[in-house]
């Protein structure tokens, strides 16, 4: 039996997200330079499982309206929860994934841990899961594919 690979893992690539200071700033200059248009801003907040236990998250972000890979920015409110994920603005990348918790053993196995996932009401992961994987200092993001219709509404070009 061959050992998974990250491409037998992941789905499709959907999103580069970028942590940025000013999201109306960096809207406004990534809207003009690159063309883009933005999905309304949506503030998330909540609990968030870390290896540090559950954290409170605050943060806007938007996503490029359009079809394939967006541009997801990212503005911390409260950046507790995510304080401990190094790296730089160009921060991680996407992908959807068909079983969340199977894709997620997967990646630990890979020596991509899950350093921040999603915590449903009852405190079961769900939604999404950030893996970082200390050698090349890439974050991956899987998201559960369930997410998938709600996002393409939300960045679609026409909305």
């Amino acid at each position: 039996m061959t050992a998974p690979t990250l491409p037998s893992i992941l789905g499709e690539p959907f999103h580069t997200g970028l942590i940025v200071d000013d999201l109306d700033a960096a809207m406004a200059d990534l809207g003009t330079a690159m063309v883009l248009k933005w999905a309304p801003v949506v503030r998330r907040t909540g609990i968030i499982h870390t290896p540090a236990g559950p954290q409170f998250r605050d943060m806007v972000i938007t996503y490029s309206k359009g079809v394939g890979n967006h541009i997801e920015l990212v503005e911390y409110i409260d950046d507790t929860a995510y304080t401990f994920m190094r790296g730089g603005p160009a921060h991680h990348v996407g992908f959807w994934v068909d079983d969340l918790e199977a894709s997620m053993a997967a990646l630990d196995a890979l020596g991509f841990p899950s350093e921040a996932a999603g915590a449903g009401d009852d405190g079961s992961v769900c939604e999404f899961s950030y893996h970082f994987n200390r050698h090349s200092g890439i974050w991956i993001e899987i998201v559960d594919v369930a997410s998938r219709p709600a996002l393409e509404r939300w960045a679609r070009p026409d909305s």
